[in-house]
């Protein structure tokens, strides 16, 4: 398989499953990050993404909902994730956001949150 920026080069993997550079998050990654996230007691929902790097890769993002009354950091919530995920799945930042653009059946649409981050200045 050649190597190119979706592929390690590795035999078995291409396209959506880039690991140690960066998560490439396909619903298998995103769904056990986001699983991790909403366990801590200050979250209310949270959805992760990909956002473009310059080098072609990814940079997990985590846009977060938190419960209200609550305060909790990104800091805190990276910390968090380390304590179930491997090193590679932990977002690199946490963005606080008031909700998140869902479907007519309840389901959060991870493309308008990455547009969202991405419109508001915060892609790599």
């Amino acid at each position: 398989m050649p190597a190119g920026p979706l592929s390690s080069g590795a035999p078995g993997r291409g396209k959506g499953d880039r690991a140690p550079q960066g998560l490439t998050t396909t619903h298998r990654h995103a769904s056990e990050v986001e699983a991790v996230i909403r366990t801590h007691p200050g979250v209310e929902d949270v959805a992760v993404v990909g956002i473009p790097t310059h080098d072609g890769g990814e940079e997990v993002v985590a846009a977060v909902v938190l419960r209200e009354g609550t305060a909790v950091s990104s800091d805190d919530l990276r910390a968090h994730a380390r304590q179930g995920l491997t090193p590679y799945k932990v977002p690199r930042r946490v963005l606080f956001m008031d909700e998140l653009p869902t479907n007519k059946m309840g389901k959060v649409v991870r493309r308008e949150v990455a547009a969202h981050l991405a419109a508001s200045g915060t892609g790599a």
